[in-house]
């Protein structure tokens, strides 16, 4: 529904080369038994690049790729922004209004 909402900006094209630039909404890793990779786990390439969690900003601003964050940087990264994941716990929400919202402008 968001790709539909935003085909401009938004994809579910799983190849980079067929996402123009676009943001993958992956909603393949939803499914039962799917693999992700962990926010601060380090993935197996060049470089050491790290799954890190960045803010909504950064990526508006053009300032994070997937080789902004590596295993290298990442103490810096912390020590500067703090650990963007230390409250999610208390941040819990629930999809139920939104589902609400969209299954009534439906």
């Amino acid at each position: 529904m968001l790709v539909q909402r935003d085909p401009q900006h938004l994809t579910q094209e799983f190849h980079k080369t067929d996402r123009g630039g676009r943001i993958l909404v992956d909603t393949g890793r939803n499914g039962y038994s799917a693999t992700y990779a962990a926010a601060y786990a380090v993935r197996a390439r060049e470089g050491a690049p790290v799954s890190a969690p960045c803010a909504w900003e950064e990526v508006e601003r053009g300032e994070v790729s997937p080789r902004t964050f590596t295993l290298r940087t990442m103490t810096g990264r912390i020590a500067a922004v703090g650990d963007l994941w230390a409250d999610m716990p208390r941040h819990g929400q629930s999809l139920r209004p939104a589902i609400e919202r969209l299954d009534s402008t439906t």
